[in-house]
């Protein structure tokens, strides 16, 4: 393989690893439940 092609590939795989890793990360915050019931109370800031 050239070295071109080597480059290509590297940031290719790189890129699809960004990519996996925001979409877990995405899934991950957005879908799970930051609460064991999954609500959260509401509190009063100002009197």
């Amino acid at each position: 393989m050239s070295l071109k092609t080597i480059k290509y590939f590297s940031t290719l795989i790189v890129a699809v690893v960004a990519v996996l890793a925001a979409w877990w990360l995405w899934n991950y915050y957005m879908q799970s439940p930051w609460t064991r019931d999954g609500n959260a109370e509401q509190v009063s800031v100002t009197p």
